[in-house]
């Protein structure tokens, strides 16, 4: 399709220019630009993708996720048939859109002949059972492809399709809700831990319920409403960092707050709500995405009367604004629908409404003059914002009403600058839109630099663009010091001739005390850059900032006689600013940053600005750290990853593509690792380490890091290493794999692979698996703490072929260390040591009757005589415990082929609990249970976890033979 439609062609934006206190005045959009341009992007043209044959369809509902695990966005759009038949089409996202300048992008477009399309050929119509209104994604199995989740108000069931599902292959999955749907939504609820949960409201027998699954394959979790329910949506509200849930009726407006389930033991909370003051019922609600630095607590809500309002977290709870929103012209609503998206250079989404007469106005948030109005012809029934293009603004997907066929409106800059030569000469004439220098014979005599492009863009408002076209293509160095990327500005390097994915463009900064590139303001884009020789190569200062396809570092192939920067890429490198919703790299190849060859780290937070900057929020995707292009290690840094002062962000995912590789330090520093994390100035916390690589490459070969791979220091809170679906690999440190070394709260380590790799190989470590480093705790003894595992189906790590104890605890009170395999090491399974303790040192600690002793990690008390008997296809275990006197324990019972030296158990089979009764005056308990099936000729140990959440060492071994009498006088 190289043309728009006629419902295209109406796509013409005009800027709502406030002239006096009731006057407006509707501008067209290119004389606005030339009067004072507004600082929202151009949207110009909607383009309708290819229609589907057969007529009398529509659209009722729009979703994007990675549905083909491909790393891009796909789009899913539901339909209805004229005979009330449902249907989906899947529009699979197109990376030479996002990425139009890589040579495989080129040689597909010279094999076409045409540009390429923001997305491919949609697969077939696949039929539904039901007639879908409602429709979520969600990778609920954590394989990095998403399911949909579809489901009509007022039908009786939600249904699932996988990408396999959706091409045809199997049945849609029905998921029963025992009630009638209201309200769908999904999102991160309680601990973020990088998978949605799916949200349902029913209403059955006239009562109002919440359904919540943590994963659509298992029982959904049943909460009681004051009130039936028509809007849901999954945000942060308040103070602490888990996902909450917000729930709208035409009575009630109330919400759920979430909490650490996986570590506490914590039921959801009960809801609380307020009375609603609306005069119809809700039907759609939107919360801004977690903001905590900025404290953006806000949503809004569409009204079935199309009235839109604000809500807004205060003191006592969610409110809603007493005004409702009116149109920039004055005119009544109704909307029909609203999205928040990235379309100016505000650091925050604005919200963008669909109106019933074909018209959608930009930035509702906003006062009416500073507004944007578009035409778009008819009514959108729905609209997403997705970033599909060049830039780092969303672009608009919206279908009509009545129509069955989807239109991508993307975005444009306001202006754009050719760069032409690679000189730093400043522009002569700033704000005139002309990049202009001057080589001593007159303003524009010197063409156009890239010092004098981004001083072009930075005094014109609105987002603009600063392209490539130097000595007609090929590399270019530029000598320069700091440059400042600001105000939406795409520095898109790529657009050189003769790009091939290496950088062509070098910035060189001859050892300037300060970053190369610095981004300020908000949705700025750098990609296609080699920055070197700065004391930070980017430093990313602004938020939605989005960083990519850049290598900081020499050029391929030139270290060690070349050296890089200090830091290669900086988020929050410069003094006094809070950057946030950023993203470095991305989840397609195409996107990957490449830092390597730098002095102090190769990627950074706030680990350069003293006290005075914090990030927040930041995704950091498919990068390589430590590694050049071609795959070869260049590891010179103290710290592949040096994080400080951070609150909510990601370091990886469980999405395809978000591996980061992190090579590891290199010899110098005093506590070298692949990644350090601290408090610095004050507690940080919030952050997800998903799905990572440390100390190896991508074929698995081993990077010869030194130290250890990663170490916490100071207070960090709710830190998660690792998720069931998005383990880490942490192999080949001649140190500790993981030091925990600070205090911290609910903090969660789980699916991770500690000593050998997710295949199996063995890259073993020197040190310990995990070790936890006297964890002295300033929080209440009610807090929880660590959990290293858990009982649940991929929450246990698998640790493995170190060199000491797979977990070693010298303190650190409440860590639960269950459900784990842990085995093949030098020393015990969990070794629990105490400096100062007489026999609490390494190797196994001696029970001590009722357990008085408070050793550090207060000794729960090995399991002692825990013999099992095979039962048929099951086992029966049973066993005795000595502790604390009038409590109870967790039994986590274990199996390993063989025993060790020691006696103690390895924990290589995680077999299942028992919870024992409470212990008598003597701390005396007898326990048993029911487990899985254990491999003939293995032996069996346990562990005793106590109700703070300490955890024993192992039990020593016991022999587990169907059919025999055992040492205690049980037999089958």
């Amino acid at each position: 399709m190289t043309q728009a439609s006629a419902h295209a062609a109406a796509w013409m934006l005009a800027a709502l220019v406030l002239t006096t206190a009731d006057e407006c005045l509707g501008l067209d959009r290119e004389f606005a630009q030339a009067q004072g341009r507004s600082d929202f992007a151009r949207y110009p043209l909607a383009v309708d993708l290819p229609a589907t044959p057969g007529s009398g369809k529509r659209g009722l509902a729009l979703a994007q996720g990675d549905v083909d695990g491909d790393g891009m966005p796909d789009l899913v759009l539901s339909l209805v048939t004229a005979e009330g038949e449902g249907k989906l089409l899947v529009y699979p996202g197109n990376v030479d859109y996002l990425f139009p300048h890589t040579a495989q992008a080129r040689a597909r477009q010279a094999l076409s002949g045409a540009p390429p399309e923001a997305f491919l050929a949609a697969w077939p119509e696949r039929h539904i059972p039901v007639a879908a209104d409602r429709m979520v994604l969600v990778d609920s199995d954590a394989d990095g492809r998403m399911e949909v989740i579809v489901g009509a108000v007022g039908g009786d069931s939600l249904w699932r399709l996988t990408a396999a599902e959706l091409r045809g292959s199997g049945d849609a999955q029905s998921i029963a809700l025992e009630g009638t749907l209201t309200a769908l939504a999904a999102g991160e609820v309680g601990r973020r831990d990088g998978v949605d949960e799916v949200v349902a409201a029913v209403t059955h027998d006239g009562k109002a319920s919440l359904l919540l699954w943590a994963g659509s394959r298992r029982p959904p979790t049943r909460l009681a409403l004051p009130a039936p329910v028509s809007a849901l949506a999954v945000g942060m509200l308040n103070e602490d960092p888990w996902g909450d849930v917000v729930w709208l009726g035409a009575e009630r407006l109330g919400w759920i707050s979430g909490s650490d389930r996986t570590l506490s033991g914590q039921e959801w909370a009960m809801p609380q709500s307020v009375v609603a003051p609306l005069m119809a019922a809700p039907r759609q609600l939107l919360l801004y995405p977690p903001s905590v630095a900025r404290g953006a607590r806000r949503g809004w809500l569409l009204d079935a009367s199309g009235t839109l309002h604000s809500l807004e977290w205060n003191a006592q709870g969610l409110t809603i604004a007493a005004a409702a929103y009116r149109r920039a012209d004055g005119l009544p609503w109704p909307a029909t629908t609203a999205v928040l998206g990235r379309v100016s250079t505000e650091a925050l989404p604005s919200l963008i409404a669909g109106h019933a007469d074909g018209h959608v106005e930009f930035g509702l948030e906003r006062d009416s003059a500073t507004r944007l109005q578009a035409s778009n012809g008819a009514a959108p029934v729905a609209m997403l914002a997705m970033r599909l293009n060049a830039d780092a603004l969303d672009d608009l997907v919206i279908v009509d009403t009545g129509s069955a066929i989807p239109s991508v409106v993307a975005s444009a800059p306001q202006a754009s600058f050719l760069v032409e030569n690679n000189s730093n000469l400043p522009d002569c004439a700033q704000g005139d839109g002309v990049c202009s220098t001057d080589i001593g014979m007159g303003c524009g005599s010197g063409g156009c630099s890239l010092r004098a492009a981004l001083q072009e863009a930075a005094a014109l408002p609105g987002p603009d663009a600063v392209n490539f076209s130097i000595a007609g293509g090929g590399q270019s160095i530029i000598n320069s010091g700091e440059l400042v990327v600001n105000a939406g500005t795409s520095v898109d390097a790529t657009t050189q001739p003769g790009y091939a994915g290496v950088p062509l463009i070098l910035l060189f900064g001859n050892a300037t005390n300060g970053p190369g590139l610095a981004t300020f303001g908000a949705n700025n884009l750098v990609r296609g850059m080699l920055v070197r020789d700065y004391a930070s190569g980017i430093a990313v200062c602004g938020s939605g900032d989005v960083i990519e396809a850049n290598i900081t570092g020499p050029y391929p192939g030139t270290a060690p006689a070349n050296g890089g920067n200090g830091v290669g890429i900086n988020i929050g490198g410069c003094n006094f600013t809070q950057p946030d919703q950023s993203r470095i790299g991305g989840t397609v190849t195409a996107a990957r940053n490449y830092a390597y060859g730098n002095g102090f780290a190769d990627f950074a937070i706030a680990a350069t600005s003293g006290c005075s900057s914090s990030a927040s929020n930041t995704e950091v995707l498919g990068n390589y750290f430590g590694f050049e292009p071609d795959g070869s290690v260049t590891r010179t840094a103290w710290y592949s990853a040096n994080i400080c002062q951070f609150n909510g962000g990601s370091i990886g995912g469980i999405a395809s593509g978000s591996r980061n590789l992190l090579a590891g330090a290199a010899a110098g520093s005093g506590d070298p690792s692949a990644m350090r994390m601290s408090d610095c100035c004050f507690a940080a916390g919030n952050l997800l380490v998903l799905g990572n690589r440390f100390g190896a490459a991508a074929d698995g070969s081993p990077t010869g890091a030194v130290g250890q791979g990663i170490r916490q220091l100071g207070r960090v809170d709710a830190l998660s290493i690792g998720a069931p679906g998005g383990g880490n690999e942490l192999v080949g440190f001649p140190g500790d794999a993981l030091l925990l070394g600070g205090v911290m709260s609910s903090t969660s380590v789980q699916g991770n692979w500690v000593g050998q790799l997710a295949d199996g190989s063995v890259l073993a470590n020197g040190g310990s698996g995990i070790y936890i480093d006297h964890l002295s705790n300033s929080l209440p003894a009610t807090a929880p703490t660590l959990s290293i595992g858990g009982s649940a189906a991929g929450e246990g790590n698998v640790i493995a072929h170190q060199a000491g104890a797979g977990v070693l605890l010298r303190g650190g009170e409440r860590s639960r260390v269950r459900g784990n395999s842990i085995h093949g090491n030098g020393g015990m399974a969990i070794d629990i040591q105490c400096q100062d303790f007489p026999g609490c040192g390494s190797g196994p600690t001696l029970n001590d009757p009722g357990d008085p002793d408070g050793c550090g990690h207060n000794c729960a008390n090995a399991g002692q005589n825990h013999p099992v008997v095979t039962l048929g296809g099951g086992i029966f275990a049973r066993g005795t415990l000595n502790s604390r006197p009038a409590s109870t324990y967790t039994i986590d019972l274990y199996a390993a082929p063989a025993c060790p030296p020691d006696g103690r158990g390895d924990l290589t089979l995680y077999l299942g609990s028992t919870v024992t009764g409470t212990t008598d005056a003597n701390g005396d308990v007898s326990w048993s249970g029911v487990i899985a099936e254990v491999p003939q000729g293995w032996v069996l140990t346990a562990t005793a976890t106590d109700e703070a959440g300490n955890t024993s060492e192992p039990a020593p071994c016991r022999s587990s033979v169907a059919g025999q009498l055992l040492s205690d006088g049980f037999e089958d």
